[in-house]
């Protein structure tokens, strides 16, 4: 009997968000017929290793274009699956030598922001770099790459293979929550909070305010709660952050939170009585999982960020004006903001088959 040949599939990613969505394919897929090869540049290299999963290349920094051209001589994919990170050339060149040898490109984007950036020449929406084919993971996002020029024709609502996982496996998890304190010291009877970072000003994405205008508005962090009950707070760095760089703000401003490092965005998650940031990804995750979430955004301008409804279909408070934060924050803490409301979750979210209907599309050529 004649062998048939698996498929070959050559995932690419540098940023967090793509890792872990690819990550979750990997681990799905394994039954299927499918030949696995990726590169994993930064970032990416840390949350597959992280997950147990081997990397056919791995490098800290982005690829040059001849050095992408010899993988993919080498490697020879039927079709190739692409993060859209805004910095990445790796991601941009992969493009570039796909077309070059007729093999399917696919971008896949894992949040409703900056849509044509990410296939553009960096700092530009020239959208030089577009793939054969642009994965996005509800209407919203659908609607926000029409609107920055992309043809509608190559667009296809795929939801997020890591958010399925994350719904999926919710009561696990959570079940985590104990040991995962006592990994960082913290009573499972304290009240701790999280603050996801998000490092807007390396990225310029024009939302009208930054980092520094969000801390300006929550210092202080409240230190208790009404009942007397202290507040343990904990800092989670954007990736592309360093610890130097938050400990010199942090220490300007005097604020009394400690920057979590042992601990991955969503095990933190896991372990908050409530989690605040500005529009982080974390955020959404940790809203999957049933966590209470606040998002403060003082100054953010909502024509440009009008396709990051999201937090709004969930019910998530989003609160963007200064003066209107500490008020917030005191009501968040002591209990009186609403959870989530996943009830609201777009179908293409919680429907569960991203990673059958991202297989058949890099499978089948679209």
């Amino acid at each position: 009997m004649k062998k048939i040949s698996k498929k070959s599939v050559l995932l690419v990613c540098k940023d967090t968000g793509a890792a872990n969505a690819f990550s979750s394919l990997v681990k799905e897929w394994k039954d299927y017929d499918i030949e696995l090869y990726s590169i994993c540049i930064g970032y990416a290299a840390n949350v597959f290793k992280k997950n147990g999963l081997s990397i056919t290349y791995a490098f800290e920094k982005d690829m040059r274009q001849e050095d992408v051209s010899m993988v993919m001589d080498s490697v020879k994919p039927a079709s190739v699956l692409i993060g859209t990170s805004f910095d990445s050339m790796t991601e941009r060149w992969c493009c570039v030598e796909a077309k070059k040898r007729n093999i399917f490109s696919l971008g896949f984007v894992d949040w409703w922001s900056s849509f044509g950036l990410r296939f553009s020449t960096p700092q530009t929406n020239d959208l030089m770099y577009l793939p054969d084919m642009i994965a996005v993971v509800d209407e919203d996002a659908l609607l926000g790459c029409v609107d920055c020029g992309i043809p509608e024709g190559i667009l296809k609502i795929t939801g997020n293979p890591y958010w399925d996982y994350l719904l999926r496996a919710k009561e696990t998890l959570c079940c985590l929550r104990q040991d995962l304190r006592k990994t960082i010291n913290v009573a499972d009877s304290s009240i701790l909070a999280i603050v996801y970072s998000s490092y807007l000003s390396k990225f310029n994405l024009g939302l009208g305010y930054n980092e520094n205008d969000f801390w300006g508005a929550v210092t202080p962090l409240p230190c208790k709660n009404k009942a007397g009950v202290p507040v343990k707070w904990l800092l989670k760095l954007h990736p592309k952050e360093v610890n130097s760089t938050a400990s010199c703000l942090l220490k300007s401003k005097l604020y009394d939170i400690c920057i979590a490092d042992k601990l991955t965005a969503i095990e933190l998650g896991l372990i908050a009585d409530f989690t605040i940031g500005m529009c982080s990804t974390a955020l959404f995750e940790c809203a999957l999982l049933g966590k209470k979430v606040i998002s403060v955004q003082p100054g953010l301008d909502r024509k440009l960020s009008r396709f990051m409804r999201i937090f709004e279909h969930l019910k998530i408070p989003v609160v963007t004006e200064r003066a209107e934060t500490k008020d917030r924050l005191e009501m968040f803490i002591n209990d009186e903001m609403p959870s989530p409301d996943l009830n609201y979750l777009p179908m293409s979210i919680k429907g569960g088959r991203s990673a059958v209907i991202l297989r058949n599309l890099l499978l089948n050529r679209g």
